[in-house]
């Protein structure tokens, strides 16, 4: 049974883990599986002149009003230079110099060219921004794709400098979208930034069919359900690892939907098991989906789709909540995956050397912290207890890193344990001074332990590749841990 798996809309700066693990897995059981990653070709059309172009139409449509009101003026060259840290007005005014100095712009380094472009940037605020725009947008557009391209063909190849100045430029699209679709953001960071629309199921089904703030829409459209047209899969899944990612997963359902009523629509990952109770208690919502898995989906997505073709009772799915002739009900079996069952992650539409994320154990080995959500994640029953089939051996991890480095070489692995225990970042940073000629850099979260006090010991490491991470302390106060 063709099975497709999606992710969507969430950051530019690198894959989904989830999401890539259980496309791994499901290849590796001879399912006829394909991944769809919308994360990463998103921002890459998002950005292209085939949409900025429209974009910038939808933003003329407006320009009878703005330009009698000086308020709206202001307050679309106001978004337009804060989405974009001020990039876009430098980017005209090195349009308007490249047209109408005596020489092409871009080649002046001198001091005289410098001082031209500083006066000209002096006199570019948001009342004005709006109008010179519209006479450089053929110029601002094609600098964006140059940037576009660039990026996604050298990335992390690129010296800092130099991805630093591309990115600031691809910045000025993402203020065209902004400007257009406000209060709706495309963000870097988070995919599909909302002010518009809450966490709510009321606004998440308001969201999918608002063609005035929800800039997926017309690209969903246009490219993503044409491509699934083309080759209908019986099964798709999206998963959903942020809670930004919601309006991004809920679009595509409904627009899957509409083309194709009949496939079967799965929602998973980490979030959607954080708010399963929610959604299931949210029949609204279920017009555009027929199950989600809770935890991990490994084992789940790999039965419902043999149910699915067996046309058998979901009932004895693991771990999934399903609709049945109008009923939201729940499988009988709850099971908990065994992270030694999972597969080295298969990244798609990887972009050179980018950052990849791997996970080694789900909960927290520390787990002390009662106010804290994370020794519940990676579950299905949503429970702390950090047992064995929890940790990854540490083999199994060495093995992935190494498959990891080779198939994809990427800049530095990020692992998302909620918390690395220092002795597994030790045997990790040992094998990388074994493979001294092909380590691979890494960082991670961890907790301040007293490890960390020996300077031989964070040597060592960092002559293993570890480059640092995030690190968490509870208090410094016994008596507030002890409560």
């Amino acid at each position: 049974m063709k099975t497709w798996i999606y992710t969507t809309l969430a950051t530019f700066f690198g894959p989904q883990q989830g999401a890539a693990r259980l496309y791994s897995f499901l290849k590796n059981k001879g399912h006829d599986i394909s991944l769809k990653d919308l994360n990463q070709e998103s921002y890459f059309a998002l950005l292209s002149p085939e949409f900025l172009g429209p974009v910038m139409d939808r933003l003329k449509v407006n320009i009878d009003s703005i330009t009698r009101n000086g308020f709206l003026r202001r307050d679309v060259g106001s978004i337009l230079l804060n989405s974009s840290n001020d990039a876009i007005g430098q980017l005209v005014v090195k349009g308007m110099l490249a047209h109408k100095a005596p020489t092409s712009f871009p080649a002046v380094n001198d001091v005289l060219g410098k001082s031209l472009f500083g006066l000209v940037s002096s006199r570019i605020n948001s009342d004005n921004l709006y109008y010179a725009l519209l006479n450089e947008q053929d110029f601002v557009i094609a600098e964006i794709d140059k940037a576009r391209k660039t990026l996604y063909q050298e990335f992390y190849r690129l010296p800092t400098q130099e991805f630093l100045r591309n990115f600031r430029t691809i910045l000025c699209g993402k203020a065209l979208i902004d400007a257009a679709y406000f209060p709706a953001q495309l963000d870097f960071g988070l995919g599909f930034s909302v002010t518009a629309f809450g966490p709510k199921a009321d606004d998440i089904l308001r969201s999918i069919k608002d063609e005035q703030h929800n800039f997926l829409l017309p690209y969903y459209r246009q490219k993503v359900v044409p491509d699934l047209m083309k080759e209908p899969p019986q099964v798709v899944g999206i998963s959903v690892t942020h809670m930004s990612e919601f309006v991004s997963a809920f679009t595509l359902a409904y627009l899957i939907k509409l083309a194709h009523p009949e496939i079967h629509i799965v929602l998973g990952g980490s979030c959607v098991s954080e708010v399963s109770d929610r959604i299931a208690g949210n029949k609204s919502l279920w017009e555009w989906f027929d199950s989600l898995v809770i935890g991990p989906g490994e084992y789940a997505l790999s039965e419902l789709v043999q149910r699915l073709e067996s046309k058998t009772d979901l009932s004895g799915v693991p771990n999934l909540i399903y609709k049945d002739r109008g009923e939201i009900k729940k499988s009988i079996r709850l099971v908990e995956f065994d992270i030694n069952d999972a597969c080295t992650p298969e990244y798609e539409s990887l972009r050179p050397k980018s950052l990849l994320p791997l996970e080694t154990t789900s909960g927290c080995y520390w787990g002390k912290c009662i106010f804290c959500f994370y020794p519940r994640q990676g579950t299905a029953g949503c429970t702390p207890e950090y047992e064995k089939k929890r940790i990854r051996n540490i083999e199994l991890v060495l093995g992935d890193v190494a498959k990891l480095k080779e198939m994809y070489d990427p800049v530095a692995i990020g692992f998302t344990d909620s918390a690395m225990h220092p002795k597994r970042i030790e045997q990790i940073a040992e094998q990388n001074l074994k493979n001294h000629n092909n380590k691979v850099k890494f960082f991670t979260f961890m907790r301040f332990e007293k490890e960390f006090k020996s300077e031989a010991f964070c040597n060592k490491l960092a002559e293993g590749g570890f480059m640092g991470g995030q690190a968490g302390l509870e208090s410094g106060s016994q008596r507030v841990n002890d409560i």
